[in-house]
């Protein structure tokens, strides 16, 4: 069985090969020949932890057939070509039931992660973006269904939209480098139960974070003006959402069948969207709301005036 190794632009680099009974130290080996024999892309990407079958491979003289090669796999490394950065994919053949996790760390002369770069890479577990990176592109990691662990550097100023979209994050920080942070960027992390935001934001886009159905908490930094329209919606375990004096508008459906929540909105919002605060547990708001948009009354005495 081989695994055949590719720039996205369909050159093939290497092909390994291997059988079941190679050990866990030939097959790593076999994976950094893959830079070592290509003087462009040697020492690109350092390989933290391999897993097969949902463990991790701490033994190097087991075989891989005793690591467990049970599931199908695709491996996505970043290498770096001719100083241009690429994405290289290993696909291990479908005949090949295995399972293999990376935790990795990006070279420290990467400073964008352009978009689509890790999307649906099931194998990512653990990321450590350098201090380099400024900008995560359009749907970087989106579905990255194992990616469980982030950490954000304060150098990145902008986080693309979808970037992490379906991605199994429990918790994240974004710094307060980040300006932006676009439209559904964390949206449908179901595991994410904790997420502190960047003190630079002056607005909470469309769909940022919706879905996170395991949030409990929010504290909107007193930077942001408004809340975009389904920012929050779906967000069913959100319990607390500190809205500070700065927002003075809330978008449509902005916390929409958050069911949990009791909130408070501050004297300073001007605006609310239709259907913002549709399926919430309780709203108290002011007086001086005006206009408040439709279908904000649908469920009488959840709002407190």
């Amino acid at each position: 069985m081989s695994i055949h190794v590719q720039l996205l632009s369909g050159r093939e680099l290497a092909v390994i090969d291997f059988v079941p009974d190679m050990t866990v130290e030939a097959f790593k080996a076999k994976l950094k020949e893959c830079q070592d024999d290509f003087d462009s892309l040697a020492g690109q990407v350092r390989v933290v932890e391999v897993i097969l079958g949902g463990r991790a491979l701490e033994d190097d003289g087991a075989t891989l057939r005793d690591a467990g090669l049970l599931e199908d796999c695709k491996v996505q490394v970043v290498f770096k070509e001719n100083s241009a950065h690429c994405v290289c994919k290993a696909d291990l053949p479908k005949q090949c039931n295995a399972a293999v996790f990376f935790s990795v760390e990006l070279p420290n002369d990467v400073f964008h992660i352009p978009a689509y770069a890790f999307s649906n890479c099931s194998f990512l577990r653990k990321l450590t973006i350098p201090n380099s990176v400024t900008q995560i592109g359009p749907c970087a990691f989106f579905g990255c269904s194992s990616l469980t662990t982030v950490t954000i550097p304060n150098s990145v100023t902008l986080i693309g939209s979808s970037a992490f979209k379906y991605s199994s994050l429990t918790s994240v920080t974004i710094p307060n480098s980040v300006a932006r942070i676009l439209s559904s960027a964390f949206a449908d992390c179901v595991s994410l139960t904790s997420v502190t935001l960047s003190d630079s934001l002056t607005q909470i886009e469309h769909s940022a974070l919706k879905g996170c159905s395991s949030l409990t908490s929010v504290s909107i930094p007193s930077s942001v003006t408004h809340i975009g329209s389904w920012a929050f919606s779906k967000c069913s375990s959100l319990t607390s959402v500190t809205i500070p004096n700065s927002v003075t508008e809330i978008g449509a459906s902005a916390f929409r069948w958050c069911k949990s929540l009791g909130v408070t909105i501050p004297n300073s919002v001007a605006v609310i969207g239709d259907h913002a605060f549709q399926g919430c547990s309780c709203v108290t708001v002011p007086k001086s709301v005006w206009p408040i948009g439709n279908g904000d009354f649908a469920h009488p005495g959840k709002f407190v005036f």
